[in-house]
């Protein structure tokens, strides 16, 4: 369990890991990496550094960001979606603009199709699913997988 509060330093956790609050950033934390994560404005991820061999990675404190909190044993992530824009929600799902043009086929052509972390989070933010293409009607998604 994670628990933020307005204190500046937390306990050390099991595996050495550290969390701690430092001028409006919060730094997660250990011997081997620390990773620190901008609060001014939402949470956006600063940098990513390798604490064993120095390197450190800017992340533009872009939306990059993501956490998921499961209480599942095991989990699968389906990375590589594509979404795109359909008709108009005044449409009926067989006469939507979509459904049309085949974007439920298999074969359809989705290369120009706007890439996306995740179909279930519509808006821009952590993990770096930009906004929705067509807020007030119907979208689509897909993802491929062997």
């Amino acid at each position: 369990m994670l628990l933020l509060t307005t204190s500046t330093t937390y306990p050390q956790v099991e595996g050495g890991c550290y969390i701690e609050k430092e001028d409006g950033n919060l730094i997660l934390g250990s011997d081997y990496f620390r990773w620190q994560l901008d609060l001014s404005k939402g949470v956006h991820a600063a940098f990513v550094e390798n604490r064993l061999s120095g390197g450190r990675i800017d992340l533009g404190k872009g939306p990059e960001c993501g956490l998921r909190f499961s209480a599942a044993q095991k989990r699968i992530e389906l990375l590589g979606w594509k979404q795109a824009a359909g008709g108009d929600s005044a449409s009926t799902p067989n006469e939507e603009h979509g459904f049309r043009i085949g974007f439920h086929r298999p074969e359809i052509d989705d290369s120009q199709w706007q890439n996306t972390d995740s179909p279930w989070v519509l808006s821009s933010g952590p993990g770096g699913t930009p906004p929705s293409p067509n807020p007030d009607g119907y979208n689509w998604y897909r993802v491929a997988f062997d």
